[in-house]
């Protein structure tokens, strides 16, 4: 009996044992498990993912249509091309200024070449070919640069005793809705008038037209000479006015329409000022055509103004045929987009996700819109004070 029982205290022992080892390797096991879990797991640099971006928001107040300031650059193409536009553009383009009757504007003017607005075509053609080289073809944002000068403007010529004329070139350069008779001025100062006057605006240029780059130089002479022009706060339009396609005589060196628009964002963006740009040009081969025949040798040149078209596609502004006889209906369009953009419209400055751009109307009943690149426009008249809420997704351009 003695024996039995202690062959039982024995198993008992043994599993007793055996049982703190397992209990034991069971406790080490969690033990370093915890340990490694507290550890931070490494992850590859390749694999870390950015931080989605945040969605942006803010609220604007649009108000009713008031009197709002446009600054308006006229860039004539005055080559002997021309002419035969020359002789009627003063009274096309006079219901624009009807237009805008209900805008503080005012307007300047310069021609699609160097711009010294002072001698014949005989005198012209010769002095160009003695400029230097640098000073011809490159504005350096110098005063005695030619490029983008604004030319004077020229009030009604009298005729005189002896049936000779006087003509009357202001001392001014802008044309404003207080200036006397500025209609009158407007015309005489865009048309060519007794027997093409070089000697007067709009004066007489060299063949080789380059109203963007005219255009992109009266933009840099802000600093100087043209600073009148660009007033803080004033949306600015630009209309060309040509019958051939930027530097057609060298086109490797040509003026690009988003060139005009860098150096807008350069010099006027800054200031506050939005951008739309029109232009009357040869639209196609027809139009060309007849340009061609209608001008006889000087009008051989004529050519599609595409590349010049590119700057109102850039900023929603609008193309328009030269070979229109009647400008009236295409110059209402003008207005209607200008109202519209002017008015009704919101620049978004960030790049964004369309697909996330989102307008809630906080205030006043809400009206339709749509996106035009980074323009918000709202299609129909703002005829109540609405408060807004813009929210994007911005993205990396």
């Amino acid at each position: 009996m003695y024996r039995f029982f202690l062959i039982q205290f024995a198993l008992v022992l043994i599993l007793s044992c055996q049982s703190e080892v397992r209990f034991a390797s069971i406790a080490d096991f969690t033990s370093q498990k915890s340990i490694v879990k507290e550890e931070p797991e490494e992850v590859p640099i390749a694999e870390k993912l950015p931080e989605p971006s945040k969605a942006k928001e803010y609220i604007l107040t649009l108000k009713p249509k008031e009197k709002k300031k446009l600054d308006i650059l006229l860039v004539l193409d005055t080559s002997a091309s021309m002419d035969h536009h020359l002789e009627k553009l003063g009274g096309r383009v006079l219901s624009l200024l009807d237009s805008i009757s209900d805008y503080d504007w005012q307007i300047g003017f310069t021609t699609a070449d160097h711009g010294d607005h002072d001698v014949s075509k005989k005198e012209n053609k010769n002095r160009i070919s003695s400029f230097v080289e640098d000073r011809w073809e490159d504005h350096k944002g110098e005063a005695q640069s030619s490029f983008g000068k604004l030319m004077p403007l020229e009030a009604e010529p009298v005729q005189l005793s002896d049936k000779s004329w006087r003509f009357n070139i202001l001392n001014q350069k802008i044309l404003k809705p207080e200036t006397p008779n500025y209609k009158s001025v407007f015309f005489h100062t865009v048309s060519h008038f007794l027997n093409k006057q070089c000697s007067h605006p709009p004066f007489c240029q060299k063949p080789m037209e380059q109203p963007l780059r005219s255009l992109k130089a009266a933009i840099e002479r802000i600093n100087f000479d043209n600073k009148e022009l660009f007033r803080p706060g004033a949306d600015f339009v630009s209309l060309i006015i040509s019958n051939e396609k930027e530097r057609l005589e060298d086109t490797s060196r040509a003026t690009s329409a988003q060139e005009v628009i860098d150096v807008f964002n350069q010099f006027l963006k800054p200031l506050k000022k939005r951008f739309f740009a029109f232009n009357i040009l040869v639209l196609d081969r027809e139009c060309q055509e007849s340009e061609k025949k209608r001008g006889g040798v000087k009008a051989l040149t004529a050519s599609l103004g595409l590349d010049i078209g590119q700057l109102a596609d850039l900023t929603g502004g609008e193309n328009i045929s030269i070979c229109l006889e009647d400008y009236d209906q295409s110059l209402q369009k003008v207005s209607q987009v200008i109202e519209i953009f002017v008015e009704q419209s919101v620049d978004i400055e960030a790049a964004f996700d369309p697909a996330a751009f989102n307008v809630e109307f906080l205030k006043g009943e809400p009206i339709p819109w749509e996106l035009l690149g980074h323009r918000l426009i709202f299609k129909e008249e703002i005829k109540e004070e609405k408060q807004i809420k813009i929210s994007y997704m911005p993205v990396d351009e």
